[in-house]
């Protein structure tokens, strides 16, 4: 078949690189395997190179561990690639072997500039398909595609392409630099390891939230998830050294929503006289005074309906490279706007999102904190695979009747509840979990001034004490101008 590309490939194309990253292919079983590991056929732009390779594969794939020209000659013979390679020239096969002796220290030099090549060959087919559908879709009619849709699609094509192919750093020997590395984190302590939401006693318990992994809050339909998520953010924007967070919303779009509640939140003023705009001379003051808070930090926000999971993970990745983002928040976890029904289940469909949220924040190395609905019955949007997925499960809920009672309707134990259920690092929490105070007038969350779990006697393997200190009232948690 003919290649639609091919002038532009040659243009492109290096074919004495190409050859060179062959020749130390050769002469060392290792550097094919590291060739493999980080490139694939087709980043071997000349056709006669990509023969040439998949026959140095299938001989790896039979066991043989020395590729001598001999060898790889009969091999091209056997599966008929001999012709496919430099017109059936078997001296070429034999030449580059020779090259390889001079080359193979350098490796991983010429392999990154033959994977530089690769990627802009890759950008430019890309960026031409997306010339030759703007263009099919030049006429506003229903049934073209808009400006605006394709400007998306383009976006997210080439953000995808982007982080396509993600090479990790080389393995490292545990013992490189370990002396360095202990000499450093005890001349530098710290209070949490990951990023503090602003919840001392769940930071306590989750050591914070930890770059690269995926943090869930479940919760029943309108119990307060999506308010959680939005002190937690603001939180975490609105602290020295005040770091950049975005917040993919499905629910709420930006101005007429979100940015309410948020003023609310750090004003303490309610949002229902905010959205109003009736206030009095001294509410006034207190949500300027939050607007100058907000003004100091870095907290975006992306109203996102009908969402597309590789939408959101072109937004995480283009906002770590353009804000450096440390925390990535995503309301939340359901079935997106592209889901095909058809051919996989509601629970598959989840259960791929959450795959794809905690590849990026692996990838990104970032925290990323996120929602999803429990069921009447309990589970976790009905997908094993974000209980699985999780690194830190947690549960917003209403205090049961019976803690409730045990507090003798104390309100300063707070009337929710989140439950760590769950943790890789531990700091799992029995029922009554952390109590929390939610101040639905003003979008506010706080640990409650009193708590029924004792959690300063909370060590790894004692049991957890219910009231030990009788009714003496701890100290509350520092508030506020928020």
């Amino acid at each position: 078949m003919r290649d639609r590309f091919a002038d532009e490939r040659a243009y492109f194309c290096d074919p004495a690189l190409e050859r060179t990253v062959l020749s130390c292919c050769m002469r060392s079983k290792d550097a094919l395997l590291a060739v493999c590991s980080k490139a694939n056929v087709h980043d071997f732009l000349e056709h006669s190179h990509q023969e040439f390779f998949k026959v140095l594969v299938s001989l790896y794939d039979q066991d043989v561990r020395t590729f001598d020209p001999i060898t790889v000659v009969n091999e091209a013979k056997m599966s008929r690639r001999l012709d496919k390679i430099h017109g059936g020239d078997e001296d070429y096969i034999y030449t580059t072997y020779e090259m390889g002796d001079r080359h193979v220290k350098n490796l991983n030099v010429h392999l990154s500039k033959m994977l530089d090549v690769s990627k802009k060959f890759q950008a430019y087919i890309k960026l031409s398909s997306i010339q030759e559908e703007i263009k099919f879709n030049k006429e506003p009619t229903e049934e073209n595609k808009g400006a605006y849709e394709l400007i998306s699609k383009a976006e997210n094509e080439l953000m995808a392409l982007s982080y396509e192919g993600y090479i990790p750093d080389e393995p490292m020997n545990m013992s490189e630099g370990i002396d360095e590395w202990l000499k450093e984190k005890l001349s530098n302590p710290v209070k949490i390891t990951g990023v503090q939401t602003g919840y001392p006693i769940l930071d306590e318990m989750i050591d914070g939230l930890i770059p690269g992994t995926l943090n869930i809050v479940a919760a029943r339909r309108k119990r307060g998830k999506s308010a959680l998520l939005m002190n937690m953010a603001k939180n975490v924007a609105y602290r020295p050294p005040f770091p950049s967070v975005l917040v993919i919303d499905t629910e709420m779009p930006t101005v007429e929503q979100w940015r309410p509640r948020l003023i609310s939140c750090l004003s303490q003023v309610s949002e229902k006289k905010i959205r109003r705009g009736d206030l009095n001379e001294i509410e006034v003051r207190h949500v300027q005074l939050a607007i100058e808070i907000i003004k100091k930090g870095r907290l975006f926000h992306q109203y996102l309906p009908g969402f597309a999971v590789d939408k959101v993970a072109s937004l995480f990745k283009m906002y770590k490279q353009r804000e450096d983002i440390a925390v990535g928040i995503f309301d939340y976890i359901k079935m997106p706007g592209d889901a095909d029904v058809r051919s996989l289940k509601e629970h598959q469909i989840l259960g791929d999102i959450t795959t794809k949220l905690k590849d990026v924040a692996g990838v990104l190395d970032i925290p990323i904190l996120c929602a999803v609905q429990v069921s009447r019955e309990g589970r976790v949007a009905d997908s094993d695979k974000i209980e699985r997925y999780g690194d830190v499960l947690m549960e917003f809920t209403y205090r049961s009747k019976e803690e409730l009672e045990k507090t003798g309707g104390n309100t300063k134990y707070g009337l929710y509840k989140l439950i760590v259920r769950a943790s890789r690092r531990g700091g799992e929490l029995p029922e009554s979990g952390i109590g929390i105070d939610f101040r639905k007038t003003t979008i506010t969350m706080r640990e409650a001034e009193l708590q029924i779990l004792d959690f300063d006697e909370i060590t790894e393997g004692e049991e957890i004490s219910y009231f030990p200190k009788e009714e003496q009232e701890k100290e509350a948690v520092p508030g506020e101008m928020f």
